[in-house]
């Protein structure tokens, strides 16, 4: 667990100034002379310090002979303080945000992420993140792991396009279902994983090997957009032709994927 005195160092405050706050908070008020006598700090450096912790607003000198100064309510302090940082969070994403964007995003193409977790969180992520479209390619597996991500989604009005691999219990939005999907798992020992979202981010991951990629690269998501996309024309058109299909390339498709 992290020291009360380290958290307080993150807010950019002196180890004097985090002695005299702290020393105020728990004596109460106090003038200069009191103040070092207690928390210890040098009487040279009292008026210095108790002088920057009025100007960061985490003290009130009373106007009294000698001065006393008073702790702020460490709520107060907090909230003042989280209002400071968010407005400079705020400042520094919208400028960062714009540079990336000029150049650095086109330069990375894809982050390699490892782990089970990893790759489910990203999902999730994508998928909370989304406005208008995701499409999936998953199998019942990773489907129990992102059901009610993709539920949410969909009832927030975000249009969902998935290809299924096998029995998958998914009930909302549109679904095509892969179904020679136990000979594919059989020969390739791997199930296909591949979240997109709204057409500017892409996750293709593998299980059991727990190995994916993500990419915001617009040549990359096109690539794994299409490849779902034909994977439904295959499903469409054995639906509209099963006979014809299974005639000339076998029940599974095994006459032309075993051949490759």
């Amino acid at each position: 667990m992290i020291d009360l005195k380290d958290m307080l160092s993150r807010l950019d405050l002196s180890s004097y100034e985090i002695k005299a706050y702290l020393s105020l908070l728990k004596n109460g008020k106090a003038t200069g002379y009191e103040l070092s006598k207690k928390s210890g700090i040098p009487s040279s450096k009292i008026y210095t310090v108790l002088s920057q912790l009025v100007e960061k607003e985490l003290i009130i000198p009373i106007d009294t002979k000698p001065v006393r100064y008073f702790p702020r309510p460490p709520s107060e302090v907090i909230d003042n303080l989280s209002n400071q940082y968010n407005k400079v969070f705020a400042h520094l994403k919208e400028k960062l945000d714009f540079l990336y964007n000029q150049k650095g995003k086109d330069e990375i193409v894809a982050w390699n992420i490892s782990g089970r977790k990893e790759i489910i969180n990203r999902a999730k992520e994508m998928i909370q993140e989304s406005e208008k479209l995701i499409f999936l390619g998953l199998w019942q597996q990773e489907y129990r792991s992102i059901r009610h991500t993709i539920k949410r989604a969909y009832s927030k009005g975000v249009r969902i396009i998935t290809l299924t691999y096998g029995d998958v219990s998914l009930k909302v939005g549109e679904i095509y279902n892969h179904r020679p999907s136990d000979p594919l798992y059989r020969e390739k020992q791997q199930r296909r994983f591949i979240v997109i979202k709204d057409n500017v981010k892409a996750l293709f991951g593998s299980f059991p090997e727990e190995r994916g990629v993500w990419t915001e690269n617009l040549g990359l998501i096109n690539l794994i957009r299409d490849f779902l996309i034909h994977e439904i024309y295959i499903v469409k058109i054995e639906k509209a032709i099963p006979d014809e299909i299974h005639s000339l390339f076998g029940k599974n498709w095994e006459l032309i994927r075993l051949n490759l």
